[in-house]
Formats: C-alpha cells, structure tokens, sequence
C-alpha cells in the first residue's frame, strides 16, 4: 500500500511537468522581484504557526513516539546519536560494509520500487523538506531580511531541524543513514528548490505542495511529547470534468493516504483522506518507557509495550479536514478499528476577546483523554492527559 500510494505521487509530479512548465507566471508573486510559491503571509490557520522554531520542532522531533519506541525527550539519546551521525560523516566506508557494497547502496536509498528507503528519501528528504527550505527563505524576505540572511537563515534552520531528525531517530537507524538523508538528498532538494523553475512545479494552478504541521505538546508532567507531525499534502487537479481535487497526504510518523478535496468557495476546502497509519497514539499516564533490547536487529525489535502505558497501535484512519487557501485550520482523524479520535483545531478558527488560540483533543476507549490550547507565536505548548 505504502509504495502504490508513493509511487503514486512521483508519478503524478512527473505528469504534470510539460504543462508546469509552459506557464509563464506563477500563481502569486510578492512586491518584489522575488516570487512567493509556499508563503502568504497568511495570519490563520497552520500558517500562522509558521517559522523556524515550527519546523525545528515538528521535524527535528518528528519520530519521537512509535518510531523512536518512546514519547519522553528525557529518553533521547543524544550522546549515542551524535556520536553515529559523527561516524556516518567521518567514515563513508560504513556504506559497505552495512549494504555489502555500493551497488547496493545506491539501489536501497535511490532507485523506487527496488529499495523500500527511496520513497522518503525523494518524498520527505528532497520534496519536502526541499520545499521547506524554500518556504523558509520567502518567510524571511517578507520578515525584511536580504536575500543573503533569508537564504542562511533558511538553510541552517533546515539542516539542523535535519541533524535533530537524525539525532533522535538514532536508535533505530545504521550509522551511515545521514549519508544519503542529509548529503545527498537535503542538499539536492534545497539547491532544486532555490531555482523558481523548479519551485513553480510543486506551486501553480494543477498541482500545489502544502506543509501541514502537527500543533506539538508536551506535557510537564512526565515529559511526553505529543501531536508532533511532520506531514506534507500534494493536491492536483483532475481535469476540467470537475472540481474536485486529488490529494496525496505524505506525513511521519508512518501516516500515508490518499483522498478527495472539494472547494466549498474561492477559499475554502474541504478533503477526505483514507489514511493508512495516523498521529502518534498518546500514551497513558503515568508514562513508563518500554523495554527494548538495542544489542537486538531493528527487525528483532519489540514493537509493542511491556505494559500499558504506552500504546503503539498502527492501523488504518480516515482524516477529515477545512483548509483556507492551503492554510489547514481544522483536522479530524478517526482511527479505525481502535476507534479514538484526534482533533487539531488551528489559531483562527476560536476567537475569544479578540485573542485567537489553537487546541488540540484526543480521546478513545482505553486511551487517555487529552487536551491542550496552542498559539501561534508557541512552537510547543504544555498539555495535559487524564487516563
């Protein structure tokens, strides 16, 4: 399922190429010379959170919970993971004598269909984070930096939301995967992405990419770290037989889907996702880290919790969501069969005295219910769940 849906996707960017490329004009341009493909400047929704601290966040953190085999930052093993992010990059050797040769190598991490780790690389490493990159740079010109700071700003911002994400995610990864995650494939997408010619490809009237963040929480009590997403939604046309909309939904942790958006207006959507894998379940409280035995394969691994604590259930979900002009301001996943529900409502929707604010809401039979209140200018705000 995973790899129809990814290649699903490359196969459409590839389709809409020709005709992306005949337009003369992208869709928005700012006062400048300078062309805004990611960012408006929109005070609503998801994008009001937009930022460096947003992406930091939502990215560098992306696979603390199931993924990592642990909700707690307190867990993260920085040591060991600095340590092998520093022998990948010192010893590019590790590539054989983990693959068995470089042929291999570069079939697992480059060639789809053969090797499971190219679709992220390309969707995730090269398109998203590519995108990101570039979203970032028009986030600091329209802030009134030059084009120098705002290309810096933008890339350090990326690479170490980059290092972070490889950092956390040591544990369950060989010492030489930044290799190809962050030398070849970051850097290939933040170079693509700083052309315009490139960039309108993923922004203009048949296709546009849209980045829609988790609202991530921790709760201070224990630690536990929550709702922390790193999700992309490519939406395409379908002819002009209709309206409607085609949308490939591409988010870590380990939440894939495809679905069908409807405009309501000129600026709002509504969509439909069948979503194979969702958002990190939220772990009962008190939390207990499970065991896991780290001399074993990843593959010999234990998946589930020594106790209950912590649940790591993967299974299918359908997401609900309204979104104004890309900007996502409500979401509504219902994980099935588990039945829980997960409700991200973003700042501009709620608006009490004038001040406008976020929440976030989980809840299901045998899972905690859990609430917190999120703002815009908050990268990650406290929550609290009641078992």
């Amino acid at each position: 399922m995973k790899h129809s849906i990814f290649t699903l996707v490359l196969l459409f960017s590839i389709y809409k190429v020709p005709s992306i490329f005949a337009q003369d004009t992208p869709e928005n341009t700012s006062s400048d010379t300078t062309k805004n493909f990611f960012y408006h400047n929109q005070d609503y929704g998801s994008e009001s959170q937009f930022g460096h601290l947003n992406v930091i966040t939502n990215i560098g953190f992306s696979v603390v919970g199931p993924q990592f085999w642990g909700y707690r930052l307190g867990d993260i093993p920085f040591n060991e993971g600095i340590r092998k992010l520093g022998e990948g990059f010192a010893h590019p050797s590790l590539i054989k004598d983990y693959y068995g040769s470089y042929g291999t190598f570069f079939y697992q991490e480059f060639v789809p269909i053969v090797g499971f780790a190219s679709y992220p690389n390309y969707l995730f490493h090269f398109m998203g984070e590519g995108m990101l990159t570039r979203k970032l740079y028009e986030y600091n010109l329209s802030k009134g930096h030059s084009k120098l700071k705002s290309r810096l700003f933008s890339v350090s911002t990326m690479v170490t939301a980059q290092i972070l994400n490889e950092i956390v995610e040591s544990p369950i990864t060989w010492r030489g995967d930044a290799i190809s995650d962050i030398i070849f494939f970051n850097t290939a997408g933040i170079i693509a992405f700083s052309y315009d010619r490139f960039a309108r490809i993923f922004s203009n009237k048949q296709m546009k990419l849209f980045y829609w963040p988790g609202q991530p929480l921790i709760d201070a009590r224990d630690g536990v770290m929550y709702n922390n997403t790193e999700t992309y939604m490519l939406r395409t046309t379908m002819g002009k037989w209709t309206k409607a909309k085609l949308g490939f939904m591409l988010g870590l942790p380990s939440s894939f889907g495809i679905g069908v958006t409807y405009p309501v207006n000129e600026q709002d959507n509504v969509s439909a996702f069948a979503i194979l894998g969702q958002s990190p379940i939220v772990p009962k409280y008190p939390y207990v880290k499970p065991y896991v035995e780290r001399s074993l394969p990843i593959a010999d691994r234990p998946t589930k919790s020594n106790n209950d604590s912590v649940q790591y259930d993967f299974q299918s979900a359908f997401r609900f969501t309204w979104d104004r002009k890309g900007s996502l301001m409500t979401s509504l996943e219902i994980g099935y069969p588990k039945m829980n529900y997960t409700l991200n409502v973003y700042p501009g929707v709620m608006k009490i005295a004038g001040f406008n604010f976020g929440t976030f809401v989980f809840a299901g039979k045998n899972y905690p219910t859990t609430i917190g209140v999120t703002l815009k200018w908050m990268p990650i705000m406290p929550g609290i769940r009641f078992n």
